[in-house]
Parts: C-alpha cells; sequence; structure tokens
C-alpha cells in the first residue's frame, strides 16, 4: 500500500517538532500545509523528549532537517526550525533525556533546549545518562541492562509531581 503524504507526516515527522514547536505545532504544522501535506494541532499538558533533535545548527542531526526540509533549506528556514530559539511562556512542561555519547543527535540538541527552557522559566527535568546508544528507549532485551533503564520510572515521578 502506498502511502498519502499526510500518512507519512503523522507517523515520522509530527513528534518532537509538534509538540516543542510554538503556537502548539503551528510553523510546522503550516510548513508541512503548504507542502500538500494535512496537518493538525494540539497542545500536550506536557512532553518527554528522548534524545530529541532541536537544533538546526552546528549539532544537527542533519538527517532530520534535509527529511523535514528538503536538501536546499535556506539559512532562514533552518533558523526558523531550531526549536531551541521558538521557547515560548505557554511551553508545556518538559521531561527531556539522552544519553552523553549518542552517535546520532549530539547531547547539545537537549543542553540547548534544557537552557532554552531555564530561561523562560519552563519546567522542566533534564537527565544525562553517561552511556548507551541512540534509541534506548525501545525497551528490548538489551536496553534494559543499560543505565538508561531508570527513565520511564523517573519520566512517571516527575509528571505525578509536577503536574
Amino acid at each position: 500500500m502506498k502511502l498519502k503524504k499526510h500518512d507519512h507526516v503523522s507517523r515520522s515527522y509530527r513528534g518532537g517538532y509538534a509538540v516543542v514547536s510554538p503556537s502548539e505545532g503551528e510553523i510546522v504544522a503550516k510548513k508541512f500545509y503548504e507542502m500538500g501535506y494535512q496537518t493538525a494541532s494540539a497542545k500536550p499538558n506536557a512532553v518527554i523528549l528522548s534524545y530529541p533533535v532541536i537544533t538546526s545548527g552546528d549539532c544537527a542531526h542533519r538527517g532530520s532537517f534535509t527529511a523535514l526540509l528538503g536538501a536546499d533549506a535556506s539559512e532562514e528556514e533552518l533558523e526558523y526550525m531550531s526549536l531551541e530559539k521558538q521557547v515560548t511562556e505557554d511551553m508545556p512542561p518538559c521531561f527531556l533525556w539522552q544519553t552523553a555519547i549518542d552517535e546520532l543527535v549530539p547531547v547539545q540538541n537537549s543542553f540547548l533546549f534544557a537552557q532554552a527552557l531555564q530561561e523562560k522559566k519552563i519546567p522542566y527535568a533534564f537527565h544525562v545518562f553517561s552511556k548507551g546508544k541512540h534509541g534506548l528507549s525501545l525497551a528490548d532485551e538489551a536496553w534494559a541492562n543499560e543505565e538508561v533503564k531508570q527513565w520511564p520510572e523517573l519520566a512517571d515521578e516527575w509528571i505525578r509531581t509536577t503536574l
């Protein structure tokens, strides 16, 4: 079965971009609408971000931005989609976690976002685990033996005490 454009977006790109961009994902939704995709927007009560792609700057995961904007994205588009620069006072509380040695998404993405949350006084928790590869939230056998196995409990406690 061939996917329609809007099916692809809802499964692949609405995640972190939709929930952490300002105006409940408006900038991302508008961009995808202009590209011919159907879009939706909803503001969550809180956000849990696992090894998020945040910045389009020096520490970007380039493949994500190429997939999002295309290979010929302008500097202005990349700047606009750099989410650490889009944090507003009405951002929902955020729980972030990542590993220091993530080989795909540099940990600086999470640091930049946490700093932006701090500046806007948005409640957040930020955990950096010393080891573990990208994709550890999958809860498979390899994951269960890693240091990061505590992140779900940490997130649960944060939700119960923050919301």
